[in-house]
């Protein structure tokens, strides 16, 4: 399984935030996301992708399993946003004291 990076550049709607894991547990994680000299807080439920092979244009391509950084469309769902770390830190916090049935459950 390959984990998330502890820091990496976004690209897309987040070209060029610089983003660092603040930490991480069993069921969530949280990240700064610094643009310029503000700095927010993303927190998230921990969500994998299987390993899969695929046809592209005709060619085989293994991906491996990996733990998922959400997307923008994400947010709201199973990720959230915060511009204070303390209210950061509670999600993370809730997120990480969930029962798995209720994440299973969510998941389905």
């Amino acid at each position: 399984m390959k984990e998330l990076p502890l820091e990496f550049i976004g690209v897309g709607d987040v070209k060029d935030d610089v983003f660092k894991l603040v930490n991480k547990s069993p069921k969530a994680y949280i990240y700064t996301r610094k643009n310029f000299d503000i700095i927010s807080y993303e927190v998230f439920q921990r969500k994998e992708a299987k390993e899969t092979t695929a046809t592209l244009n005709g060619t085989s391509v293994h991906f491996e399993a990996k733990v998922k950084y959400p997307r923008s469309e994400d947010f709201g769902v199973w990720a959230w946003y915060y511009d204070k770390y303390d209210d950061a830190i509670t999600k993370f916090v809730e997120l990480s004291n969930v029962p798995d049935k209720v994440i299973n459950d969510e998941n389905a």
